[in-house]
C-alpha cells in the first residue's frame, strides 16, 4: 500500500501531518498559518495562555524554516548561528520545552539537547522534592 505524499505541488515526500510532509508543515507553524497545538506537558488551556509574541522579535524572521528543520544528518551549525545573538533566544527555548517540541532548533537548541534539558530539570524537580 502506498503511503501518501506532501499535498503540495511539487513535493514528493512522505505527508507527516495534516497532509503536508514535515518541512511544508512547519513551514506554515512558523508563518501562523497552522495553530501550535501540542498535548505535551502544555494543555490546550494553558496553550492560549502563553504569550507568542515574542516570535515578532526573532532573528529568525524572514529566514528560510528549512533551516530550523535539516534532515537527519545535516549541521544545525548554520541554524544555531542565526539563534546565537537573537534576543527572544531564551523565550524560543522555553516555549519549546513548554510545548514539548520534537523537531528543529529552537532557541539555538536541537531535539538532542532539549532532551537533555528536561532530563536535567526534571532530575532536578525529584531531588528539591
Amino acid at each position: 500500500m502506498d503511503q501518501p505524499t506532501c499535498s503540495r505541488t511539487g513535493c514528493k515526500a512522505l505527508a507527516h501531518s495534516r497532509g503536508l510532509c514535515r518541512t511544508h508543515y512547519n513551514r506554515a507553524r512558523i508563518a501562523g498559518a497552522l495553530p501550535l497545538v501540542r498535548t505535551g506537558s502544555v494543555s490546550l488551556n494553558d496553550l492560549a495562555e502563553i504569550d507568542l509574541e515574542w516570535r515578532v522579535d526573532g532573528k529568525c524572521n524572514g529566514v528560510d524554516p528549512d533551516l530550523f528543520f535539516p534532515k537527519r544528518g545535516e549541521s544545525t551549525s548554520e541554524a544555531k548561528k542565526v539563534c546565537a545573538s537573537c534576543p527572544v533566544k531564551s523565550e524560543c527555548l522555553e516555549f519549546a520545552l513548554a510545548t514539548s517540541e520534537k523537531y528543529g532548533i529552537w532557541g539555538g537548541k536541537s531535539e538532542r539537547e532539549r532532551r537533555q534539558i528536561r532530563k536535567q530539570r526534571n532530575e532536578q524537580r525529584l531531588t528539591a522534592a
